[in-house]
C-alpha cells in the first residue's frame, strides 16, 4: 500500500498574506447613485493598496466592496 500523506512534500506551498487599507469615504468620488425616486443608493470609487481600485456600494445601509481593475462589487458587508 501506498500512502502519499506520511511522505513530506518537495514543493513549496504558497504563503497566504493578508493586507488592509483605510477607506475614507469622503475621499472617494462618487461614480453612480440613485436618481430622484429611485431609492437611496450610492457608487464609490476609492483608492486601496498600491493604488488598487476599491468599489464601495452603499444602499439601505447595507455596505458592498469589489476590488481590483474590474471593480466589480463582489462581497457584501452588513454592519448593524
Amino acid at each position: 500500500m501506498f500512502y502519499p500523506f506520511l511522505f513530506p512534500s518537495s514543493h513549496v506551498k504558497a504563503q497566504s498574506k493578508s493586507v488592509y487599507t483605510d477607506l475614507n469615504l469622503n475621499f472617494c468620488p462618487v461614480i453612480d447613485q440613485a436618481e430622484e425616486g429611485d431609492g437611496e443608493w450610492v457608487v464609490m470609487r476609492c483608492s486601496g493598496i498600491n493604488g488598487m481600485p476599491v468599489v464601495v456600494a452603499e444602499a439601505d445601509l447595507r455596505f458592498s466592496l469589489g476590488y481590483g481593475a474590474n471593480g466589480r462589487v463582489s462581497a457584501e458587508l452588513v454592519l448593524f
